[in-house]
């Protein structure tokens, strides 16, 4: 199954072409297909601008999905033992 770049709009979306049409469409445009192998460089910069984040959102990340994964019951205790008599 090939992927469809189609059109589509949101709200953030319409923000940013409101804002930068450059920005709106290195990323939505230029970006699309940049993780292919045989992809211009030109592209491949796009994808790879696009999906930087900024250092504390990066340093973060393990944290945040440590807290999601505690909250769902992914973190165990050891089971209560009876007392020794």
């Amino acid at each position: 199954m090939a992927l469809v770049h189609e059109l589509s709009w949101s709200v953030s979306r319409d923000g940013m072409l409101s804002e930068c049409a450059r920005r709106y469409y290195l990323t939505y445009y230029l970006a699309w297909k940049g993780w292919e192998w045989r992809a211009p460089e030109e592209r491949k910069r796009a994808y790879a601008l696009k999906k930087l984040e900024r250092l504390p959102t990066w340093a973060g990340a393990p944290c945040t999905s440590r807290s999601r994964t505690g909250s769902r019951g992914g973190r165990r205790t050891r089971a209560a033992r009876a007392p020794r008599t």
